[in-house]
Formats: structure tokens, C-alpha cells, sequence
């Protein structure tokens, strides 16, 4: 069963991914019905990973899916480079039937499809360990090479500081 998105889906993803837009660093969806995604009020605009766990943590009885921004900043005093990571979840709150669970493995592709510039995937089934700042820093750095930022910044304020 194909998911659909709403209408305005692709210009709040395209939003989020312009760095010019710095009003938009987060988009949630929630999952209405067997394969319908909605964009409720609130639920995009600026916040990152702080305001995605809070809205994960206040729907465990909902299956979500989105993407948020994390900056990647190199800074070697005489010259700073700052690279936009995304990070893009699904989520199954603790409290999803269990049908509605199994449905998620099926969607999962349409979910990652909606969302191709993110560098990082993460699934979380009721729990948030995957979601901490510390468990996203350590698999950007896994994945990163040997070419390392000095830190990420889970506040998205980096592009004004600099």
C-alpha cells in the first residue's frame, strides 16, 4: 500500500533542504489512516532535533516520519566550512498496534523516498537512543571518512555565528 503525502509536501521538503531558507530546519508527518501522511500545524519550521524528539515523545500512539537539519562544522581558525547533514526518521511510537507496526516495514521505502538528500536514516521503534546528539554524531562520523568535522551543531546556528 503506496503512501501519499499531502499536497504541500515537496515545497516544506524543499524548504527544509535550501540553505538560503534558515526558517525551516525540521519537517515531521504523521500517519493517518493505513498510508496517509499529514503535515499538522507545527510540526515544521525552525527547532532541529530538540523540537523532532519533542513531538515524537507527546505521539507515542502515532507512526511519523521526517527529516531535520544538523550542520557539520569544520573550523581550522583560519578557514570554516560548514556542510548540511540531514537526518531522516521513521518512528513508531510505543503505543502503534501492532498491525499498523508491520505496515511500516512495506511503507518504509515510500517514507525514504520522500526525502532523498538526507544523510543518514534512522528507524526508531519507541525509543529514542538512535535520536540522541551523541548516537548521531558518532554514525556521521563512521560514515564521514577521513576528512572530519571539528563538531556538529544540533542548533543550526553555526551559518549566523560565522
Amino acid at each position: 500500500m503506496t503512501v501519499t503525502f499531502p499536497a504541500e509536501a515537496d515545497e516544506v521538503i524543499q524548504a527544509l533542504m535550501d540553505d538560503k531558507n534558515p526558517e525551516t530546519d525540521f519537517v515531521v508527518f504523521t500517519m493517518e489512516g493505513k498510508n496517509e501522511m499529514v503535515l499538522e500545524d507545527g510540526n515544521s519550521g525552525r527547532g532541529g532535533r530538540d523540537k523532532v524528539q519533542e513531538i515524537l515523545e507527546a505521539n507515542e500512539d502515532k507512526v511519523m516520519c521526517g527529516a531535520f537539519l544538523v550542520l557539520a562544522v569544520d573550523d581550522r581558525e583560519v578557514t570554516m566550512s560548514i556542510r548540511r547533514k540531514y537526518i531522516h526518521f521513521i518512528y513508531v511510537g510505543g503505543s502503534v498496534g501492532v498491525m499498523a507496526k508491520g505496515r511500516v516495514n512495506s511503507q518504509s521505502g515510500d517514507m525514504i523516498n520522500k526525502f532523498p538528500q538526507c544523510s543518514m536514516y534512522v528507524q526508531l521503534m519507541g525509543d529514542f537512543d538512535d535520536l540522541s546528539e551523541e548516537a548521531i554524531e558518532k554514525s556521521l562520523r563512521a560514515s564521514g571518512g577521513a576528512h572530519q568535522p571539528t563538531k556538529f551543531d544540533f542548533t543550526n546556528t553555526a551559518t549566523e555565528e560565522a
